[in-house]
């Protein structure tokens, strides 16, 4: 599905795999202030269910401290729920900004979207594991 925040300063688009198990989150644009409460509330009623997921960077213009509390958001929705998240391809905004907050350290990512997949569903804490 297509999501645009209520401004219209971010598109959000989703596509869940086949077996519904893991979901692709690409924000489109500026992920900033204005765009925090979409991606967040996004990423966390995803996570919620228990659904992995995955976030493609790659469509991203300027990520901004804002952006990044979502996607630190988003992980610790994914933690509480015991889903996976991984990061895939980041811009070359993204990836500066979270050098820049020495996140790229603590949040799992890929520079691969495939791979990114693949982290996610392996990242399930094994006390979540089916």
């Amino acid at each position: 599905f297509w999501r645009e925040s209520a401004d219209h300063a971010l598109a959000i688009e989703v596509h869940e795999s086949r077996d519904l198990d893991t979901a692709i989150v690409t924000p489109v644009g500026r992920v900033d202030e204005r765009a925090l409460d979409a991606l967040k509330s996004t990423l966390t009623r995803f996570a919620d269910s228990g659904v992995n997921l995955v976030v493609d960077l790659a469509r991203v213009t300027d990520l901004t401290p804002q952006g990044i509390t979502a996607l630190v958001a988003g992980f610790q929705a994914a933690q509480r729920a015991g889903a996976g998240y991984c990061m895939a391809s980041p811009s070359k905004a993204s990836l500066r900004a979270l050098h820049g907050s020495l996140l790229h350290d603590h949040l799992p990512w890929s520079p691969d979207l495939r791979e990114a997949r693949r982290r996610a569903t392996n990242l399930v804490p094994a006390s979540h594991q089916v």
